[in-house]
């Protein structure tokens, strides 16, 4: 990046919050996609500009807070696919039927976005570790642990985060 500089070129970058898992579906929710810009004055507005004729709704994000930015974006989306094939697999291991598994997902998920949207996060979140029912996520964190320990420390992990933001409104 700097031997771009060195010949007098603008640096800018553009991130648009969307999931491209298929570039047809993305295409067609692309108007009106958040996209953070950010750069060297010149060339971020020129991406702006570009941005905005494809119907994104752009804002600025400071250079230094870009993997900070992103990461948050990976957590948003690509890791709540991986807690959704988690708890697939954590369902599939308690006999329930996929089918029936992919129809509890999508009742959650699509319930969870809308309690989000509409209420916030410490409103929306519920659950033994919400309510503070220490000895339920006590079993269910050694219960998990035993299926797959990984999950169980992810599962112990989250259930303090979870306690942290019913308590505080934030996860520290």
């Amino acid at each position: 990046m700097n031997a771009l500089k060195e010949y007098g070129w603008g640096l800018a970058s553009a991130h648009p919050v969307l999931s491209f898992s298929d570039p047809e579906t993305a295409a067609s929710q692309f108007s009106g996609v958040p996209c953070g810009i950010e750069g060297d004055p010149y060339a971020a507005g020129i991406a702006t500009s570009l941005f905005e004729a494809m119907g994104a709704e752009c804002f600025s994000i400071r250079s230094d807070a870009k993997s900070l930015y992103h990461a948050a974006a990976v957590i948003s989306n690509n890791f709540t696919v991986v807690l959704q094939a988690l708890a697939r697999e954590a369902w599939a291991e308690a006999g329930v039927s996929e089918d029936m598994a992919a129809r509890l997902n999508d009742k959650l998920l699509i319930g969870t976005c809308e309690n989000i949207t509409a209420q916030g996060p410490q409103v929306a979140l519920t659950g033994p570790a919400a309510r503070g029912d220490t000895d339920v996520v006590a079993q269910q964190n050694r219960v998990v642990a035993g299926w797959h320990p990984t999950a169980g420390e992810l599962y112990a992990q989250l259930s303090d985060l979870a306690r942290s933001l019913k308590s505080s409104g934030k996860t520290r």
